[in-house]
């Protein structure tokens, strides 16, 4: 059932294009996390933006998910079979996180926008 050849086939196994494609989804992907811990630990060590915690949650989660399918696109390349249904899944959860993200973007934007502006004040005095 999970016998679907490695993407690697497309690419006739060249590693001047698969190799490149490996090293920049890696470091995509680590880059992805670390915004997505940075994310996790504003809204831990920050009582000020608690109105939009959930948001932030949810913005961090699709950031998430965003590098896992730089990983599974890894997976897919190399060695295909259960790593297109990997990347099918985190495809369908990266889907979800992102319209829950803007949904909650677009429900608290004039809220954000009215602390920025607060902020922007306080600071300029």
């Amino acid at each position: 059932m999970f016998d679907y050849p490695a993407h690697a086939i497309c690419l006739l196994y060249d590693g001047r294009i698969i190799i490149p494609d490996i090293i920049f989804n890696v470091g995509i992907a680590v880059a992805y996390f670390a915004i997505a811990l940075g994310l996790r630990i504003v809204t831990r060590r920050t009582t000020m933006i608690l109105p939009f915690r959930t948001m932030i949650t949810m913005f961090a989660l699709f950031i998430l998910a965003c590098g896992v399918s730089h990983l599974t696109r890894i997976g897919t390349v190399l060695f295909g079979g259960w790593f297109y249904i990997f990347d099918l899944v985190t495809c369908g959860l990266t889907f979800f996180a992102s319209i829950a993200t803007a949904v909650l973007l677009l429900k608290n934007g004039r809220k954000l926008l009215k602390l920025t502006r607060e902020i922007i004040e306080v600071s300029s005095q």
